[in-house]
């Protein structure tokens, strides 16, 4: 599993890292989650308000519709928080000042992760050495992990909590406390991390 790790984080970091590069980092919902970590980075917060007004004017602001912003309904007064959740955006928030390539490389250590997970997961419910990596990799080298993996978007880390929740089911038998300390993490964090 360590090399499924260290293999596939290379492979994920380079495809980003060039992929950013070439087409830009706000593909998508990813500029929610990015001004959501610029925000904890540069003001403490997730009121992005303050953030917006960098790109638009006051006048800007109030013509724009909220949701198209898509600012959560239940902000309240001047204050606008995203309806995304932040779990990501926490993550990424400590790498700002380093730039895209160390966001980047944090998403894909944890695609690499999910996979690493997947394997073990494979494993741990029989499968061979072979099966388990052709199913690794599958899921690893698949369009949709293979793209999201890419991006500063959650779906991956979602997935990638929820590989670990599975494995410390499968795992509470043979390691009852690391089993409970995973899932536990996991599943606290996951509601944070992706809430579709």
């Amino acid at each position: 599993s360590w090399g499924i790790l260290i293999g596939l984080s290379v492979v994920f970091s380079a495809a980003g890292i060039y992929l950013s590069s070439v087409a830009g980092e706000h593909l998508g919902d990813e500029g929610h989650y990015l001004i959501q970590a610029q925000s904890l980075v540069c003001d403490g917060d997730l009121d992005l308000r303050n953030d917006l007004r960098k790109e638009f004017d006051e006048q800007d602001l109030k013509r724009i519709p909220r949701g198209r912003m898509h600012i959560a309904d239940n902000s309240r007064g001047e204050h606008w928080y995203s309806w995304h959740p932040f779990g990501l955006s926490l993550l990424l928030a400590p790498l700002w000042p380093l730039g895209m390539t160390a966001r980047q490389i944090a998403l894909a250590l944890m695609a690499a992760a999910g996979c690493a997970g997947m394997f073990l997961l494979s494993r741990r419910a029989g499968a061979s050495r072979r099966a388990a990596l052709v199913a690794t990799l599958g899921l690893g080298l698949s369009v949709y992990w293979f793209v999201y993996a890419l991006r500063s978007l959650p779906e991956v880390l979602g997935a990638s909590l929820l590989v670990w929740v599975f494995w410390a089911i499968a795992a509470q038998k043979s390691q009852p406390w690391l089993s409970a300390v995973v899932a536990v993490g996991c599943v606290v964090y996951l509601p944070f991390a992706h809430a579709r």
